[in-house]
């Protein structure tokens, strides 16, 4: 059997599959979907979604930032803040962001700053552990 994946953010749902089975990064670890789930809520976290095409049986790895997921009778919808495929051809760019947000952590200066490039460098950090799972 499927289960039927939904990546809700605020303005749209934004990705609709179908998928095999998939890993979600929840605020206390990963948490594995298969089949037959039982009915659960958890935390997201920021981290990476990682799904199994039904057809191809291939892996995607998708950064998430931040939200819920609801599961049951093998649907699977997730609501988070926003959402970025991981591409082959961004690593070059991922790790130039990575150092740029590495930057602005040690330039900030307010709380708010700090907070804000801890964010970005957190995120950019888990775009460029996506890029394992496309080789």
């Amino acid at each position: 059997m499927s289960i039927i994946l939904s990546i809700t953010i605020p303005s749209e749902i934004a990705y609709k599959n179908t998928v095999a089975e998939l890993v979600l990064p929840t605020i206390t670890g990963q948490i594995g979907i298969l089949s037959g789930h039982i009915p659960t809520i958890v935390a997201l976290d920021i981290g990476i979604l990682r799904l199994r095409e039904t057809l191809s049986g291939k892996w995607i790895p998708i950064l998430i930032l931040n939200g819920f997921a609801q599961i049951e009778n093998n649907v699977v919808k997730l609501v988070v803040a926003d959402y970025e495929e991981i591409l082959k051809d961004d690593y070059q760019n991922d790790i130039k962001e990575l150092e740029l947000a590495s930057k602005q952590v040690t330039l900030a200066k307010t709380p708010k700053e700090k907070f804000k490039a801890s964010n970005n460098l957190r995120r950019t950090a888990m775009k460029l552990e996506g890029q394992q799972f496309l080789k």
